[in-house]
């Protein structure tokens, strides 16, 4: 508990820190510092995996000698050389980003048809940096999880915790305010609008919905050309983290709860927040990369095309629409669940 309440302290300062320099309030130094200490903590999440692995298969090592009971997770040696090598790409990316004036121009110049990512942007360039950094995070976390098999075994066995689905969303929610600027740059209204967030009107609410159940329609259909086109046991394999991921949200309020949770949380912050400036494209595939029960299974280009359409909604409407749509396609497809369970 005490180092997810270091890393959130360190992102909300970070946060705050660049808001502050863009504000013309602070200097630059102290930001540069904290953009080092993030590629640093990356740079320690690329080694975590390939350490777990050593000391797994060491008998009496260093570990499992302080503690006797401690049971390091079995980590395969291509998932640990994976996973270490993307977390270390993520640092990579930030130092590029960090000292390169002509990458951030590159990569503004790719994003302009429908992102306003500007590169001299101290506040862009931090959301990189975090960016990549949460994707490191989760990254080194899959594979200490022992991968599909290992996640799917410890959902199993200790379910999933609904204060968890709670205190992610509140987080989100909190980077997506902290990082556009609120109570900085931005008032109450300046937030909601930059946020892309309204009361529901009729339409809002009747095209969220239309889209929900549409997507999930899609997924269905999804679902069941991977039932005809793979093998029972590599389906099995494949599915078998976000199968425990839905059954443990067994009853109808908690499946109501981790709904809103979700698409509240993701939409507000990944739509509302990211998407204006780094576009659908990235944007979605920051959002896929976050669900780590899809990584190497086909599923991750499922939730890939539903981030899209989510994106596209919340440019051809607004993040309230996406909100809502995102909510059935999570709603619908857990009450679905419970219920063939329940039977």
């Amino acid at each position: 508990m005490l180092f997810y309440a270091i890393i959130i302290a360190f992102l909300g300062v970070t946060l705050y820190t660049a808001n502050q320099v863009a504000r013309g309030t602070w200097t630059l130094t102290w930001l540069r510092g904290l953009w080092y200490v993030a590629i640093g903590l990356m740079a320690i999440l690329a080694l975590l995996p390939l350490q777990t692995f050593f000391l797994s298969d060491i008998p009496g090592s260093v570990a499992t000698r302080a503690d006797p009971a401690l049971q390091l997770p079995a980590i395969s040696v291509q998932t640990a050389l994976a996973t270490g090598a993307f977390a270390a790409s993520m640092a990579l990316i930030s130092i590029v980003m960090v000292n390169s004036e002509a990458a951030r121009v590159w990569l503004a110049q790719r994003i302009s048809a429908n992102g306003s990512y500007n590169p001299d942007s101290v506040v862009h360039t931090t959301a990189i940096v975090l960016m990549a950094l949460l994707m490191a995070g989760v990254a080194a976390l899959f594979a200490l999880s022992g991968g599909l098999a290992g996640m799917a075994e410890s959902i199993a066995t200790s379910g999933v915790e609904p204060s968890d689905t709670v205190l992610t969303a509140v987080l989100q929610v909190a980077a997506a305010a902290l990082g556009v600027g609120y109570a900085i740059r931005r008032d109450g209204a300046q937030l909601l609008a930059r946020l892309g967030l309204n009361i529901p009107t009729l339409r809002d609410v009747g095209w969220g919905v239309g889209i929900g159940l549409g997507l999930l329609l899609l997924a269905i259909i999804f679902g069941i050309g991977l039932t005809l086109l793979l093998p029972p046991e590599q389906l099995a394999e494949q599915t078998q983290a976000s199968e425990q991921l839905a059954l443990a949200f067994s009853t109808v309020s908690i499946a109501l709860l981790v709904a809103v949770c979700a698409s509240v949380g993701e939409e507000i912050f990944v739509r509302g927040a990211l998407q204006p400036v780094f576009g659908i494209g990235l944007s979605s595939g920051f959002f896929t990369l976050l669900h780590t029960q899809y990584w190497i299974t086909p599923g991750l280009l499922l939730i890939f095309g539903v981030s899209v359409a989510f994106g596209l909604t919340r440019q051809r409407f607004n993040t309230t629409t996406a909100v809502i749509a995102h909510f059935m396609y999570n709603f619908v497809q857990l009450l679905i669940v419970t219920f063939v369970g329940a039977s």
